[in-house]
């Protein structure tokens, strides 16, 4: 049997992992929002700023949250691990197959 505390850190991990998909995630919602309508680099910056301001206050707060605001390696290597796992399975396909439906409408 477990641990509570291991449990615990067990869910912590999860978290993290969905967190790094998340982000991931968004940042393909942007790109998607990029193939729907040119854009200069001005407004490619623009956006870029806004996602990481929105990724650090995200971080922040999964931090405050699941680890009181404790910064552990293990948590940012987690959701690093999650962001990868998203981008090498979903990422390329949801990209592509939304955004060529998306043109269509």
């Amino acid at each position: 049997m477990m641990s509570g505390v291991i449990l615990r850190e067990l869910q912590v991990v999860g978290i993290a992992v969905l967190s790094g998909a998340l982000i991931t995630f968004v940042y393909d919602l942007l790109r998607i929002f990029r193939r729907m309508i040119s854009h200069g680099n001005f407004w490619i910056g623009v956006e870029d700023f806004l996602f990481w301001i929105w990724t650090s206050f995200w971080i922040f707060s999964v931090l405050y949250r699941e680890n009181d605001g404790s910064l552990r390696l293990y948590t940012i290597l987690s959701m690093v691990f999650g962001m990868i796992i998203y981008n090498r399975i979903i990422s390329g396909p949801f990209v592509k197959i939304t955004g060529n439906l998306l043109k269509k409408f």
